[in-house]
């Protein structure tokens, strides 16, 4: 009988450890630097590092279903995305500007990084759906 070493019972900060110490991403920074500073010199393999980027982004996405599945929230109960609205205009068919609400859509840092909306007279659509539906929305 075969054992698997294989466990599942790790943490998000476990992972977010192993991603830091693994460093593929610096790992890829310093073979792009490498290109830009000595092209001629470089050793490089960008469909590799394509590959690479692809996986590293492929674990992030599974870890990311694993620990939060549903969830619209981190750990400390930020909003993991917030959606921006605010005021624009586009062409009409007469060629004239018609009013229309934009939307910008934001992955909130676990800090609550940004609290504000980014454009003057932006709103975030959980707030305006607040002011209008109540605590329906």
């Amino acid at each position: 009988m075969t054992t698997s070493n294989h466990r599942d019972d790790y943490s998000a900060a476990d992972y977010l450890t192993y991603l830091h110490q693994q460093d593929t991403l610096g790992f890829i920074t310093e073979q792009i630097g490498f290109l830009t500073e000595s092209p001629e010199d470089a050793n490089l393999d960008l469909p590799e590092i394509a590959s690479v980027l692809d996986h590293l982004r492929a674990e992030i996405a599974a870890e990311y279903r694993r620990f939060r599945t549903g969830e619209r929230v981190y750990s400390n109960g930020v909003q993991i995305n917030r959606v921006e609205l605010y005021p624009d205009s586009e062409p009409g068919a007469d060629g004239e500007d018609v009013p229309v609400v934009g939307e910008l859509h934001y992955t909130i840092h676990p800090n609550g990084t940004p609290e504000q909306p980014g454009n003057p007279g932006g709103t975030w659509a959980d707030e305006v759906a607040a002011r209008l539906f109540g605590d329906a929305a």
